[in-house]
Formats: structure tokens, sequence, C-alpha cells
């Protein structure tokens, strides 16, 4: 799968419509959609402003198709496996999942909080 590939999966995953996902990144209504049918490339600069605005997408994945789409998916995975495995205890494991949520909510807000400060 190649890039243009990914990209379109990934705009499919997120559910957008190519429209939105087009004015979202700021590039004329069809211009991306007709990219991604004919095979051609995308420039450098627009590459940079999809990562830039959807910042949950992975650039690894994206360009090179390694990794998970979203970025920390594969720790989060990892996460909730490991709380499966520490209890069996229904209750116990549905509050691990709480505390974790919270805490990749926090970190989000975080990420957003310094990522604003350096633009």
């Amino acid at each position: 799968m190649g890039m243009l590939e990914r990209l379109n999966e990934y705009i499919t995953f997120k559910g957008y419509s190519m429209k939105a996902f087009e004015e979202s990144v700021g590039m004329s209504n069809g211009a991306l959609g007709t990219t991604i049918k004919n095979g051609q490339g995308i420039r450098s600069d627009k590459l940079e402003n999809i990562l830039t605005v959807h910042k949950d997408l992975s650039a690894e994945w994206l360009l090179r198709g390694i990794g998970s789409m979203i970025k920390g998916e594969g720790k989060a995975v990892e996460l909730e496996n490991r709380i499966a495995s520490l209890s069996k205890d229904k209750a116990h494991q549905e509050q691990a999942y709480d505390i974790l949520l919270a805490l990749f909510d926090t970190m989000g807000k975080t990420y957003e909080f310094f990522g604003n400060k350096t633009e």
C-alpha cells in the first residue's frame, strides 16, 4: 500500500468526507481527491500541512507504512492488555481503564497546550 492509499485510509477511518478533509488542511475542493484517484504525488508543503493539522496521524505510518496509523495507538493497546492481564476482577479492570483514559486525556491536553505555544 502506498502513501496515497494510506492517506485515504486515514480519511475514511476518521470519518471525513474528502471535501471536509481538504478544507481542514486548506486544499481546494477536489484537489486531494483527484490526486488520490490519479495516483499523483503530493507536494511536501501539503504533506507538512496535513501532518500539522492532523496531529494524531503518524508521519512514519503515512510516509513509510511503519507502525500504527494513529500516534500512540500501539502503546494504548499494550497498556490495555497489561491491565487485563494484571487483574481478572472486572471492577478493578474498569477502574484501571478509567484511570488510563484520564491519563491519556491529560496527556493530550498537555501536548496541545505546549504544541500551541511553539507554533
